[in-house]
């Protein structure tokens, strides 16, 4: 529950629920994607006394807090400070609630390197620390969310390049696809600071092939529609397939992707060999799909007009 008014509506329901109360961060956080002091998310101190009638309502089982104070943090002692911040801001809540919490869920935030830049998380550290927090919390839960950490080097996304170009001075190219379809280009910067592309093509590159600082840009009528700028490539021509890693998280469910109506792309799974379509390639009918044209048009005379 991430407000009182939340809290009061599921109270006004028919059937009993089990609910976690999300509590606004008091500490500060060094995560790239912030969540502290000034979210917007979760109740604030001032608001936890006129939660106290709620938790004996027959309709609500709170059973413990939800605080989230940012993601993609790679530094190990940035995370533990805000485990150890979002722990202690639980401990202070359920005094003044007057109850003991069965799951505390800690949030995230843990970190993968989306760059060259950019530092593998000391997990070993942060896995340490984890044992003497999960010895002090009890008998409550700790319950953490490790979705980009676990997924987002699982994923790839695929273009293809269509024309060549330049911009800001560079060789450019230009592919099919955009930032519609990967948001979390746009949030994390990745433009400047991600691994370039790899490459997928027929023909192999030879000694005489020149890297050079190339720009990618996507196929959006957007002056900021750029998918990579500075990145050394080989020399590319229309038909190559580029490759972008890092897509696992936040991609195509965290973007406009109807943006200038491009269907949504087609979804692949891979181990190894093994390769599966887990979603077909939509066409740009399918846009207009659940649409109800007009089916009778009245005319309306309006006398003196």
């Amino acid at each position: 529950m991430d407000s009182l008014s939340e809290l009061r509506t599921l109270a006004s329901l028919d059937r009993p629920h089990r609910a976690l109360l999300r509590l606004r961060p008091d500490f500060c956080s060094l995560a790239a994607c912030s969540a502290g002091p000034d979210s917007r998310f979760g109740l604030v101190s001032e608001d936890l006394p006129a939660c106290r009638p709620y938790l004996s309502s027959r309709r609500i089982q709170v059973v413990g807090f939800h605080i989230f104070s940012g993601s993609q943090v790679l530094d190990a002692e940035g995370i533990l400070q805000q485990i150890r911040g979002a722990l202690d801001q639980s401990a202070r809540a359920a005094k003044v609630l007057g109850f003991t919490p069965e799951i505390i869920n800690l949030g995230g935030g843990f970190g993968i390197p989306y760059g060259p830049d950019d530092a593998e998380m000391d997990l070993v550290a942060v896995a340490g620390e984890l044992r003497s927090l999960v010895e002090q919390a009890a008998p409550s839960k700790l319950m953490l969310e490790l979705g980009r950490y676990l997924v987002a080097q699982a994923g790839w996304y695929l273009t293809t390049v269509i024309a060549q170009q330049t911009h800001q001075g560079r060789p450019a190219v230009v592919v099919d696809v955009g930032t519609h379809q990967r948001g979390d280009m746009c949030g994390l910067g990745l433009r400047r600071k991600g691994f370039p592309p790899v490459v997928l093509s027929g023909r192999s590159l030879t000694t005489s092939d020149t890297f050079t600082l190339t720009d990618v840009l996507g196929c959006l009528s957007l002056p900021s529609d750029v998918l990579a700028e500075s990145s050394l490539l080989p020399p590319l021509s229309p038909g190559d397939v580029l490759a972008f890693p890092n897509a696992g998280a936040y991609g195509l469910t965290a973007s406009p992707t109807l943006f200038h109506g491009h269907p949504i792309p087609a979804e692949v799974a891979f181990a190894g060999t093994i390769t599966e379509l887990i979603r077909d390639r939509q066409s740009a009918r399918s846009l207009l799909e659940g649409q109800n044209p007009l089916r009778k048009i009245r005319t309306f005379i309006v006398p003196g007009l």
